[in-house]
């Protein structure tokens, strides 16, 4: 067998890739890499933000629904909610409005507020906002703005309006000593309810 000639030789080792073009290969793809994971950052932050926006939401409904389905009990000034209002102090002033309906019904003398606190799992708690830094901070503000004449209740029915302001940490908001932060998100539902006599 004949040795082929040393310029043929070499020829055909030459198929392989060089070491430079190795290295240009292995820098695209370490870009392409580094560029996927501060994605992720990103991707990670938004969901937690997501989450947060959720269980607030969640959190300014359920008082929202509790305020609702208090009963209304005629002749008495205050209302307790029937969920949070045993254990937190929330009520409905059912003292009777002013005669003509002010330009901000939350800010008259027969409005109340309270403010409430729940964990991360939308679940009222007796933590403060000095405590823990994923509670959220829930502050209800209400006020009976009319009375609905009825033909079977002289008294008529109480209509409330209510405005459930829920923010996160409540660190930021409930004043907490040293907390200079503004929060990181806060949801915001007003709404307008009539209760009735059971």
């Amino acid at each position: 067998m004949k040795t082929p000639p040393f310029h043929q030789r070499s020829k055909a080792n030459s198929d392989g890739f060089s070491l430079v073009e190795i290295v240009i290969a292995l820098s695209v793809v370490a870009f392409a890499f580094l560029s996927i994971v501060g994605l992720m950052g990103v991707g990670l932050v938004s969901d937690q933000n997501s989450t947060q926006q959720t269980e607030a939401t969640n959190i300014a409904a359920s008082i929202i629904s509790d305020l609702q389905n208090t009963q209304n009990v005629p002749g008495t000034t205050t209302l307790t909610p029937p969920r949070y209002g045993p254990t937190t102090g929330l009520t409905l002033s059912n003292k009777t409005p002013p005669a003509t309906q002010a330009a901000a019904p939350l800010s008259g003398n027969n409005t109340s507020s309270t403010i409430l606190y729940f964990d991360d799992k939308g679940e009222l708690t007796t933590k403060t906002s000095t405590t823990d830094p994923a509670i959220f901070y829930a502050k209800v503000i209400s006020a009976q703005v009319v009375r609905l004449a009825s033909a079977t209740n002289t008294n008529g029915n109480p209509v409330f309006v209510a405005r459930v302001i829920v923010a996160w940490p409540a660190q930021a908001l409930a004043g907490a000593k040293g907390v200079t932060q503004p929060p990181a998100g806060s949801v915001e539902l007003v709404t307008q309810f009539q209760l009735h006599t059971f």
